[in-house]
């Protein structure tokens, strides 16, 4: 319930951040339509090991020619740079359809379970 919580208050604060200028990712915007195939971030084990957790936004700048990701940037960050680093490695295997607006934006979360 309290996870459910945090993400419903972090989307709500990167909308009204973002506006309708940089859509909301959508993982139907994928090619495999699953995030599920693609490489959702890891949990780093030294980051569940010392219960680290942080909450972030992430840019994906997105190539309309190949719909691989170019650059991130990163819009809030989790506050600890092995989280950001984990989820800019899964956020650049994501492949795009064609037509995917050239900025996605993404909300993270690296909750440590009791």
């Amino acid at each position: 319930m309290r996870l459910l919580l945090v993400l419903a208050i972090a989307t709500a604060v990167a909308t009204a951040a973002f506006g309708a200028d940089i859509p909301k990712f959508d993982q139907k915007m994928l090619l495999s339509g699953s995030v599920l195939k693609e490489q959702p971030p890891d949990y780093p084990f030294e980051a569940r090991h010392n219960r680290i957790q942080g909450s972030g936004v992430f840019i994906l700048n997105v190539s309309h020619q190949t719909g691989r990701v170019g650059s991130i940037t990163i819009k809030r960050s989790t506050g600890h740079k092995i989280l950001d680093a984990a989820a800019m490695k899964a956020f650049f295997t994501y492949r795009f359809k064609p037509g995917t607006p050239p900025k996605v934006w993404i909300p993270v979360d690296f909750t440590y379970g009791r």
